[in-house]
């Protein structure tokens, strides 16, 4: 598949100010090579839609450079984006949004 855009919920204040993507192949269940990134990738869209822990949650849609992540049809395929984020008031404190269920 290719991807084109990604939206991800981010915890941090003051807003997100740049976003750096890399991507990597599947080692065990784990990242693996690098195989390919995007620094200071657009940031078309931010909302505040909702906060914790004393955390903005800000929802960020981007566009990326094109990038083809290369499959075979019947079998699955596994691949990790790592999305490495600066926060408005440049102070490292920003976090992934997680959810789960049972």
């Amino acid at each position: 598949f290719t991807l084109e855009n990604i939206t991800a919920s981010i915890f941090a204040n003051g807003g997100i100010t740049n976003v750096d993507v890399n991507y990597y192949d599947d080692a065990a269940g784990l990242p693996g090579a690098l195989i390919g990134s995007e620094a200071s990738v657009t940031i078309d869209n931010q909302t505040v839609i909702g906060n914790n822990f004393g955390f903005d949650v800000n929802e960020v849609e981007m566009t990326v450079t094109p990038f083809t992540f290369m499959g075979q049809a019947g079998s699955p395929t596994t691949y990790w984006v790592e999305l490495s984020v600066t926060d408005g008031g440049a102070t490292g404190s920003v976090f992934w949004v997680v959810t789960s269920s049972t």
